[in-house]
């Protein structure tokens, strides 16, 4: 690029739009460098004099499950509409999503921010545990920032961090997780339950009820998202 003389270096090829895209051509560019900084820098430069608008989260979602191989393209389609579902039952304000760090609900704190839209913060729930990790901890922050959650972390354990955060925010009805059907106790969920007594009434909602361990993954890996640096240690 004129602007970064031989540290930067630019191509770009045509791309057959997505069925759900809105523009009907797409041009992708291509920036390579050795260092990322300066990438980011000539990324933002041609953003600005490009007046390059980003996709939203749901156009790239879309576009990969068009791509994606059936049994996970499937899952995501099956989610979204659990998801769809519990934004008809309740008001945003109503529903907390419950954040722990793990790849299951990194995979939900995606498809909830792309059902709600770019300018949503959604309401988010983080039970920090006496004996858990610095790394789960700043992963939280991360997906945070990244997503614009409106995030309360209340300490643990589990089930008196929840009565507390529904002591103070009684408007809160439903609690988006992240269970899979292979969780312990799990095999009989259904996607919209009521939680169990001894818990605070609310509705559990469980949109990834019927996603493998594989599922998990190749979605993570296939949209290139970010996932706790705890997996890739063992």
């Amino acid at each position: 690029m004129k602007c970064f003389p031989f540290q930067v270096t630019i191509g770009s090829y045509p791309k057959a739009p997505s069925p759900h895209s809105a523009t009907s051509t797409q041009t992708v560019l291509q920036l390579e460098s050795t260092s990322e900084p300066t990438v980011n820098t000539a990324l933002a430069f041609l953003k600005e004099r490009l007046n390059i608008q980003e996709a939203s989260l749901m156009e790239r979602l879309m576009e990969f499950v068009d791509k994606a191989e059936e049994s996970l393209a499937s899952a995501v389609r099956e989610s979204l509409a659990i998801l769809r579902e519990c934004q008809q039952k309740f008001h945003p304000d109503e529903v907390v999503l419950c954040v722990t760090g793990g790849k299951e609900a990194t995979v939900l704190v995606h498809l909830w921010s792309a059902v709600l839209g770019p300018s949503s913060h959604p309401k988010s729930l983080y039970v920090k545990q006496d004996d858990g990790f610095q790394e789960v901890d700043d992963f939280v922050e991360e997906l945070a920032s990244r997503y614009n959650l409106s995030l309360d972390t209340v300490p643990g354990p589990l089930r008196a961090a929840v009565v507390t955060y529904i002591e103070e925010r009684p408007q809160v009805k439903a609690a988006l997780l992240g269970t899979r059907r292979t969780d312990p106790y799990s095999a009989t969920l259904r996607p919209f339950q009521e939680t169990d007594s001894g818990w605070p009434p609310l509705t559990r909602v469980s949109p990834l009820l019927n996603w493998s361990y594989s599922h998990v993954w190749d979605f993570l890996r296939g949209m290139g998202l970010p996932y706790c640096s705890l997996y890739d240690q063992g």
